[in-house]
């Protein structure tokens, strides 16, 4: 077993010897370390996927993942092997100030989205970097992963990941719904068309960060997303809406107007259209004007494709 320290860091990679040793050595082993304040541990290559119920507990327990650890690294441990409420007990385990949480390469995809929701949903809540490369997620699995996860995260590695022939503009909305602004997301470039790259770059909230391995691709992306694009077909159709609304309500005062005429004088018909219809008209009319601009600042829409250059 690996076993390197440092002041604060320690690394438990065993390269696999779950098989090779029993779990009782392992356990004695963790038991025999001395306790200190580590901010960061490693135990990666341990194969935990294999192990069940308590002595999989037993085994995260005997860890020392005291309050003081901040950085968490335990990828490639096919944790996707376990059944969902086994993963769930494993995470509920980690420090709850855990800051730093590598995940990757653990087969997560093989649990299913509903499952999957429920485990990401168990991570600490001070979360602020989360790493689930290479975990053979789909697209439809991305809803309920971004929608687990905790609101203080400030970054996301979703790179190397059954991602591909993405859907542009239902990955955004994906993103604008369930998370937040200020958070940056690392993405594979190859799992966009071209056309479909540019729906995402302009239907995406302007506050999500998406950065690829490849630096011209993601400068490309910010140059898509500062183009007018979609808020330009919006105005056009808000001029639209408040024409036609404005006509509907006008075409309701006259018709109140006309019948109130069959029941009292003109001349008092006349009178009252002037003094209450009027205001009520070009009241409304404002206030349809005014929902229509606030829809066109705070309304994402989704791009059409015969108006992308």
């Amino acid at each position: 077993m690996q076993n390197l320290e440092s002041q604060t860091e320690i690394k438990l990679n065993c390269n696999y010897q779950f098989k090779e040793q029993s779990c009782q050595q392992i356990i004695d082993y963790f038991t025999k370390l001395e306790q200190k304040n580590y901010t960061k541990i490693y135990f990666t290559d341990n194969n935990l996927g294999n192990l069940r119920g308590k002595e999989l507990e037993h085994v995260m327990r005997c860890l020392p993942l005291s309050p003081s650890v901040k950085d968490f690294v335990i990828s490639s441990n096919n944790l996707g092997n376990l059944d969902g409420k086994e993963l769930e007990n494993v995470i509920r385990i980690f420090p709850q100030q855990l800051e730093f949480l590598h995940f990757s390469h653990n087969n997560l995809g093989n649990l299913g989205k509903e499952i999957l929701f429920n485990v990401l949903g168990a991570l600490p809540k001070s979360l602020k970097v989360l790493y689930l490369n290479s975990n053979k997620l789909t697209q439809d699995m991305l809803e309920n992963v971004v929608g687990a996860l905790p609101k203080s995260l400030k970054v996301l590695n979703l790179r190397d990941n059954n991602l591909d022939n993405i859907d542009g503009v239902s990955l955004a909305n994906v993103f604008n719904v369930n998370l937040w602004s200020d958070i940056k997301i690392f993405m594979d470039e190859e799992s966009f068309s071209d056309e479909q790259f540019q729906f995402f770059a302009k239907a995406l909230n302007k506050n999500i960060q998406i950065e690829f391995w490849d630096k011209l691709k993601t400068q490309e992306l910010d140059s898509f997303r500062k183009q007018p694009g979609s808020e330009n077909l919006l105005k056009g159709s808000n001029k639209k809406y408040i024409l036609s609304a404005s006509v509907t309500i006008a075409s309701y005062i006259i018709e109140a107007v006309l019948i109130l005429a069959l029941k009292i004088s003109l001349t008092t018909t006349l009178m009252l259209a002037a003094a209450i219809g009027g205001p009520i008209l070009l009241g409304v009319i404002a206030a349809v004007v005014y929902m229509c601009c606030q829809y066109n600042e705070n309304t994402v829409p989704q791009p059409d494709a015969t108006q992308i250059p």
